[in-house]
């Protein structure tokens, strides 16, 4: 509830008028009274921590301080990177968002895909702004916690956000670097609006094949050839399903069906999976 509306439920409900400054007081109370206070939050983490490591032994919660003061930490729960590295598909989706509290920052995230192809997270970080240090940081980590050394058979998805692009460069040279077609739509409709180029858009990025994309684009010069410039100055190998490099995750998809008619065969093949992995 905003200053604003608050102060008219008060007008309506007490028949008062105070000042907006004396609401902004209250708001501030109640909210402390809802979420907690911060400052003691902050002061809580270590018994956090603590409960964590007693309840999940072997994972990973890493603080750093600048003086006395919070500054970044990272945290990695033990099974959850046991399951990904067990089950989870060579694919690693990073994104951040702003932490709308009194003292701000940006929080990190790294998820996977399980094998119902639903989100599986791995681990987050708290950081005071997304930059090639933070990003750079928190892969490095990221790399560390899941012992990956050969980084060809993974697959990176990310936006494009401000420093991540030459961070994945960087600690993940070899991989395959994706964007996300979600934010890449949200800058399209900026300049190209409606349902059809947004079906046909989403039309081209799932297709399966080279042939199959270049008669969806050729739907979208019919329908607008400014679209159809726009996307054709996007690099296909970044967004297109049809142009993935990384077969590792083609066959992980073909293990799961055979995982799911006998256990057996999943097991060998998750076997052979893992070396690849190590190898």
């Amino acid at each position: 509830m905003s200053i604003t509306s608050f102060g008219r439920t008060i007008q309506k409900d007490w028949n008062l008028t105070p000042s907006r400054s004396k609401v902004a007081r209250a708001r501030r109370l109640v909210m402390k009274v809802i979420h907690g206070d911060e400052i003691k939050q902050y002061d809580s983490l270590w018994d956090y921590v603590q409960e964590v490591r007693t309840s999940n032994p072997s994972s990973s919660f890493y603080l750093n301080l600048a003086g006395n003061l919070f500054s970044t930490c990272f945290m990695a729960l033990d099974a959850c990177k046991r399951g990904f590295m067990a089950r989870c598909r060579p694919i690693i989706c990073l994104d951040g968002c702003h932490i709308k509290t009194k003292f701000g920052g940006q929080l990190l995230t790294d998820v996977g895909m399980d094998p119902n192809d639903c989100i599986f997270p791995i681990a987050m970080a708290v950081v005071e702004i997304e930059s090639f240090a933070s990003w750079e940081w928190f892969l490095q980590t990221l790399k560390d916690e899941l012992g990956i050394d050969n980084t060809y058979p993974w697959t990176i998805m990310t936006d494009k956000q401000k420093g991540l692009i030459p961070a994945v460069k960087k600690l993940f040279p070899e991989s395959e670097h994706r964007f996300c077609v979600r934010h890449l739509y949200s800058n399209f409709q900026e300049k190209f609006k409606g349902e059809i180029l947004k079906n046909q858009l989403w039309a081209c990025a799932r297709s399966s094949s080279v042939q199959q994309f270049n008669r969806n684009m050729y739907r979208m010069k019919v329908l607008s050839k400014d679209a159809h410039k726009w996307l054709q100055k996007m690099d296909s190998k970044t967004w297109v399903r049809a142009y993935s490099l990384n077969s590792l995750s083609v066959i992980y998809c073909l293990t799961i069906i055979v995982w799911s008619s006998t256990s057996i065969y999943w097991k060998q093949e998750n076997s052979l999976y893992s070396v690849c992995l190590r190898e």
